[in-house]
C-alpha cells in the first residue's frame, strides 16, 4: 500500500459526501481511505457506504489524538490528510507520490475557494525562522512518510490547534526534509467554521508554547 489518505471528522457538517468521493476519484491506485472519528461511532455508516476503513478515536478529543489514533492502523507508506470539508484534487495522489523521492514531507499548491471565489495558493519554501513564521505551506497539500511521522511521535497532542506548525517544526527539529511540487493537489473550503476562526487567546496559548517547545527557532 502507498498511501493512506485519512479523513479526520466529528459530525457531517454537510460536506462529508463530496469530500470522500473526491478521495475516490483519484487516477492513482494504490491507496487505501481511512475514516479517522472523533467519538461519533455514527460515522461508521460513512465508511461503510463507501467501503472505508474505519477507525473511532474514544480517548481525548482534539483532531491531534483522532489523527494519531489513525494513523496506528494505516498501511500506507504515506500519509496524507484530507479534511472533512475539503476536497482532493483527481490529481493529488499521483503528483505527490511521483514528486516526493527521497524527501519526508512534501507540499503543493492548492485552490481556496468560497462560495464562487477561487484564489490559487502557491506556496514557497519555508524557512521556519521562529514559530511566529509561516511562509506558506498549504497544510491541505502535505503528504509525509509514514515512517517518519511515527519516529517523531506523530501529532502533538496537547494541541487544540496550529498542529501542522507544529509537525513542520518537529521535523525540521529532527533533521528531516521537505521538498514542494507546483501542482494544484486540494481544495481548500474557507466558511466560518474552520478551525482557523478560533479565539485569538487560544492562538496565542498555542504559540507560546511552541515557543518553548522550539526554543532553537527563537
Amino acid at each position: 500500500m502507498k498511501i493512506s489518505v485519512i479523513i479526520p471528522v466529528v459530525y457531517d457538517r454537510g460536506w462529508l459526501d463530496d469530500c470522500i468521493k473526491s478521495a475516490l476519484d483519484q487516477n492513482f491506485d494504490d491507496y487505501e481511505i481511512i475514516l479517522a472519528s472523533d467519538n461519533n461511532p455514527d460515522m461508521y455508516i460513512y465508511a461503510h457506504r463507501y467501503g472505508l476503513r474505519f477507525s473511532l478515536n474514544e480517548g481525548k478529543h482534539n483532531l491531534s489524538t483522532n489523527y494519531n489514533n489513525a494513523v496506528k492502523i494505516a498501511r500506507g507508506d504515506y500519509l496524507k490528510m484530507l479534511m472533512d470539508d475539503d476536497l482532493l484534487t483527481p490529481n493529488c495522489l499521483k503528483d505527490l507520490y511521483e514528486n516526493i523521492k527521497d524527501y519526508d514531507l512534501i507540499y503543493a499548491a492548492a485552490i481556496n475557494f468560497t462560495g464562487r471565489k477561487e484564489t490559487i495558493v502557491v506556496p514557497h519554501h519555508s524557512t521556519f525562522k521562529s514559530v511566529y513564521e509561516y511562509d506558506g505551506i498549504h497544510c491541505g497539500t502535505v503528504m509525509i512518510k509514514t515512517s517518519i511521522f511515527r519516529d517523531i511521535g506523530g501529532n502533538d497532542e496537547n494541541l487544540n490547534c496550529m498542529e501542522d506548525r507544529d509537525l513542520y517544526l518537529n521535523l525540521l527539529n529532527s533533521g528531516y526534509k521537505m521538498t514542494f511540487v507546483n501542482k494544484i493537489v486540494y481544495r481548500y473550503r474557507v466558511h466560518p467554521g474552520q478551525k482557523s476562526y478560533r479565539p485569538t487567546s487560544e492562538r496565542i496559548r498555542t504559540k507560546k508554547y511552541l515557543t518553548e517547545k522550539y526554543k532553537i527557532y527563537l
